[in-house]
């Protein structure tokens, strides 16, 4: 069904969280002898209805609503359950019965397909670091192609663009602590997905000095194809 009130009805719930509808307070429970907050726990089946909704729309092909619903519903989580919003005896991610992983997944991949080419390493940088504590921690640009059966757009375009960016960000002296890490994290990604085992060879040869774990997955990518001679040599190299 063409659902046109789903963007609607995600932001009167955040709107509602925020206004603490769901949230009554924090005591101690005997049965799990810790904190938690206690309050009106039917906002877990309102998301998860929500998530639904907004896969739905990811699987018929409407790419900006699912982009834009998705969006809001995982940054929802940025609120918290300390400040008077969830309720829950676990943190709001884990009482949900969405797979979080899967919709971070999505939404990049939507991100990606309704941002124009140019500023698409930016967009996805960014999210992937402002969303790293949803889902997975260490979810790369492979989650998105996988997050569809169709094949990425611009995909030749992009990979060039990323890695350019990515190492822009790595060799960035103002780049914050995590943020370097996970640009590095995922340049190597990048590299290994477009050019092998030989392309992280390259990299190791222009960054292994600042990246050690360069190192570690060109070990990882040669002892998977049984190259272990090779391997032997990275290691006394490393």
């Amino acid at each position: 069904d063409d659902d046109k009130t789903l963007l609607e009805d995600i932001r009167t719930f955040i709107a509602d969280l925020e206004n603490g509808k769901y949230y009554e307070g924090t005591g101690f429970d005997e049965e799990i002898r810790d904190y938690r907050s206690y309050g009106d726990e039917s906002w877990v089946d309102e998301m998860d209805d929500l998530f639904d909704r907004a896969g739905d729309s990811f699987l018929q092909g409407k790419r900006d609503v699912a982009a834009e619903g998705y969006a809001l519903l995982l940054h929802a989580f940025d609120l918290g359950e300390e400040d008077g919003h969830f309720c829950g005896a676990t943190s709001s991610e884990e009482m949900v019965a969405t797979d979080v992983t899967e919709a971070k997944a999505r939404y990049l991949r939507a991100l990606y397909e309704t941002t124009p080419a140019k500023d698409r390493p930016a967009k996805i940088l960014h999210e992937l670091h402002a969303l790293r504590y949803r889902g997975i921690d260490d979810m790369g640009i492979q989650a998105l192609v996988e997050a569809d059966a169709s094949p990425m757009p611009d995909w030749d375009v992009f990979i060039h663009a990323w890695i350019k960016w990515l190492k822009g960000q790595a060799e960035d002296d103002e780049t914050g602590l995590i943020l370097l890490q996970m640009s590095q994290r995922l340049l190597r990604e990048a590299v290994l997905i477009k050019d092998g085992v030989d392309g992280l060879a390259r990299l190791a040869g222009e960054l292994g000095a600042y990246d050690s774990k360069i190192f570690n997955d060109w070990l990882d990518a040669l002892l998977k194809q049984g190259r272990k001679d090779e391997a032997s040599d990275v290691a006394r190299r490393a």
